[in-house]
């Protein structure tokens, strides 16, 4: 299992070589309500901070974000030391400021939510996984949601990890009280993935029971720079159509068979009124659907100002980051942190399990396939 240093839960998967083929049968947005109109269409989304910004949630990494506004505010020396569990242990107070806007009962589910219910409604979506921690995808009613980072539906103690609802400790947060475990006096701490812990094995797990049975991959509100979420694509088959919604087109390396460019919910009202889903609030005449390139639309209000129409017009597609995240792998039978000098054997066929050098001379890797499936391989890593 891998734990990132630089990200919260954050895990790998081998990269494939060479570019994909794009597909021949999604290259328009015609194309794209054929595809939902399918009454079998199998749909996993991958959805990030975008899906959330109208409801009052800041992104991360925009100019006007969490780490660039609210983070220097608290007196942190990095933002990142906001999702920071041993910084939490040490000064829990910061979090505990940012979180006041995110802890149940402040929000609303945004369009863009109303419209992956209705899709689930409609039994085409297969699996929703978010980078999210507002909980907005359940409030909207969506059951088939992997929160990759935790939420904040529920809290624990960090001591006697007794759980409890995070919204019985609103009160105490809102007034800047410090929320503390009733039975041990523990520090209690939103069920959601710091820094240094390690990501849930549910996300493994419904991934590994995707695979193989999705016909589309929609992309929507992420930078896809932060683990799982931005290895999700490796995990698919390549062959599986894949749609981009971001207000900014991505990487080069990040190839899409169609991108709608714009906020989110400009392109999904867009996209519900061509699928006649009649949700009462879909784009009004004034949104702007535009072809701006090959696959490439842009979706923008021709009353906007003319800075916003500008930065619509943006299809640029922005460098490829130079640095990678420091990342350490733990070993999934005995716990302990793979050192980076050290073997390291990786299952294949999973979505995320290693063995220490050890450990699989020791007969792990054997027990792993009498416990899985007898045609898992290891290889180093």
């Amino acid at each position: 299992m891998i734990v990132c240093a630089g990200e919260p839960g954050s895990m790998r998967i081998r990269v494939r070589r060479g570019r994909r083929k794009l597909s021949r049968s999604l290259t328009s947005m015609k194309d794209l309500v054929a595809v939902l109109r399918r009454p079998n269409a199998r749909v996993v989304v991958l959805a990030g901070a975008g899906i959330s910004v109208s409801a009052g949630v800041p992104d991360f990494r925009s100019k006007d974000g969490i780490y660039n506004t609210i983070a220097p505010s608290l007196g942190l020396s990095q933002p990142e030391e906001l999702f920071d569990i041993h910084y939490f242990r040490f000064d829990p107070k910061p979090f505990y400021i940012f979180a006041k806007s995110l802890f149940p009962g402040g929000l609303e589910p945004t369009f863009t939510h109303r419209f992956f219910r209705r899709l689930e409604g409609k039994g085409k979506l297969r699996r929703m996984y978010t980078q999210n921690i507002d909980g907005l995808e359940k409030q909207a009613g969506i059951r088939r949601v992997v929160h990759c980072h935790g939420s904040f539906e529920r809290s624990s103690c960090l001591d006697c990890k007794r759980q409890r609802p995070s919204a019985e400790l609103r009160e105490d947060v809102m007034r800047g009280t410090i929320p503390t475990c009733s039975v041990c006096g523990g520090l209690m701490k939103p069920n959601v993935t710091f820094f240094g812990e390690k990501l849930a094995s549910k996300v493994s797990t419904f991934l590994q029971q995707d695979k193989g049975h999705v016909d589309l991959l929609v992309v929507v509100g992420t930078s896809l720079k932060v683990a799982p979420i931005s290895s999700i694509l490796d995990w698919f088959d390549s062959d599986v159509p894949r749609v981009l919604c971001n207000r900014q087109r991505l990487s080069a390396t990040k190839e899409f068979d169609l991108e709608l460019l714009g906020d989110a919910d400009v392109v999904f009202r867009k996209l519900s009124g061509a699928l006649s889903w009649n949700m009462n609030d879909e784009a009004p005449p004034s949104v702007v659907c535009r072809k701006v390139g090959s696959r490439i639309f842009r979706f923008f209000d021709s009353n906007a100002s003319a800075s916003t129409k500008e930065t619509f017009r943006n299809t640029s597609v922005p460098a490829e980051p130079t640095t990678d995240l420091e990342e350490s792998y733990r070993c999934d039978a005995c716990g302990r942190t793979i050192s980076p000098t050290e073997e390291r054997r990786h299952c294949g066929s999973c979505f995320d399990f290693d063995l220490c050098g050890r450990c699989y001379l020791s007969g792990e890797a054997d027990r792993h396939r009498v416990a899985f499936d007898p045609e898992h391989t290891f290889s180093i890593a």
